[in-house]
C-alpha cells in the first residue's frame, strides 16, 4: 500500500493502474497501419450497404426520420450521463492554478450504479474515476481495471438513478468558495 501512495504521490499513475489482459489495447492512432486502415474502410462500407439497405427496405424518409430520432435521443441520453459523472453535489472543481489531477480524477468524477444491462449500451464508462486516471484503457477493460484498483478509489463518489436529477442542480461555478453550487 505504501508503494502505491508513493507512486500516486510521484504522479506515476500509469505504474498504478495495472490490469492483466490478453487482449492488447488498441492506440489511438488507429488506422496508422495498413491492416487497421482496410478494417476502417470495410466497416464505412458494411454501415454504408447497411443504411442503403434500410433505405430501400424501409423506404429513405421513414429510415432517415426513426435515424434522426434514435440518434438525437442518444445523443441526448449520453450528454446527460457525461452532465451527471462530473456535476454533482460535493464534486471536485478547483480553478485552473489550483487543480489536481489525481483529486480531479477520483474527486471530479462520479461512478454510476446501473444495472449491467444498461453499462452494456455506455460501454461501461460508469467506471469514470478509473478513465480519469487513465484514458487509454479501453472500454472492454474498464470494469477489469477499477476492480484491480478498487483500492485507490475509495474515497470516489458512486451514483444511482435515483440520484441523477439532483445532479442537474449543479451547473453555477462559485469562484470564490471553489465549488460547484446547486440552483434552488
Amino acid at each position: 500500500m505504501e508503494e502505491t501512495f508513493f507512486k500516486i504521490k510521484n504522479r506515476e499513475i500509469s505504474r498504478i493502474l495495472t490490469i492483466n489482459s490478453k487482449i492488447r489495447p488498441p492506440f489511438s492512432d488507429y488506422g496508422d497501419n495498413f491492416s487497421e486502415l482496410c478494417e476502417l474502410i470495410i466497416n464505412n462500407i458494411v454501415v454504408i450497404i447497411g443504411w442503403i439497405f434500410m433505405c430501400k427496405w424501409l423506404g429513405l424518409v421513414f429510415f432517415l426520420s426513426f435515424y434522426s430520432i434514435v440518434l438525437t435521443l442518444s445523443a441526448a441520453i449520453l450528454i446527460c450521463v457525461f452532465f451527471v459523472q462530473h456535476n454533482y453535489e460535493n464534486a471536485y472543481a478547483k480553478n485552473t492554478k489550483n487543480w489536481d489531477l489525481l483529486d480531479g480524477a477520483i474527486l471530479g468524477s462520479s461512478n454510476l450504479d446501473i444495472p449491467n444491462w444498461l453499462n452494456w449500451f455506455l460501454a461501461d464508462i460508469s467506471f469514470h474515476s478509473i478513465h480519469h486516471l487513465s484514458e487509454r484503457i479501453p472500454n472492454y477493460n474498464l470494469r477489469a481495471c477499477h476492480k484491480a484498483n478498487i483500492h485507490l478509489l475509495h474515497q470516489s463518489k458512486f451514483l444511482k438513478l435515483s440520484d441523477f436529477p439532483n445532479c442537474f442542480k449543479y451547473i453555477i461555478w462559485d469562484n470564490k468558495n471553489q465549488k460547484l453550487i446547486p440552483i434552488n
